[in-house]
């Protein structure tokens, strides 16, 4: 359990490094090592080893990196639109991730 705290310590500072250059990288990554965390808190609290979130915090930062990059922005679509919008994209974003898992199975 130790060393899984060190690896998630170490890649936090590999991602702020990253984050503090202004890198694409270091952003997706951010995203990766929250998801990260949120496996650790997660699979403390059950008391089983988990990887749920990781793959879908990073198709969501896939996603976002691609808004970041293209600058897309809809702040002028109906609010309705904006969060229908982005409920697909969480949706879609978790369905994914549930493929990435099950291809990672054995």
């Amino acid at each position: 359990m130790e060393s899984y705290l060190e690896l998630l310590l170490g890649a936090l500072r590999i991602s702020s490094m990253y984050s503090e250059s202004g890198g694409k990288l270091g952003y997706w990554f951010t995203f990766i090592v929250s998801g990260a965390l949120h496996d650790v808190i997660v699979g403390l609290v059950v008391g089983e080893t988990i990887f749920t979130f990781t793959p879908f915090f990073a198709v969501l930062g896939v996603f976002a990196l691609g808004f970041k990059v293209t600058g897309y922005r809809y702040p002028s679509q109906h609010f309705l639109i904006a969060s229908l919008f982005n409920g697909s994209i969480i949706v879609f974003s978790f369905y994914l991730s549930s493929v990435f898992s099950e291809l990672l199975v054995w």
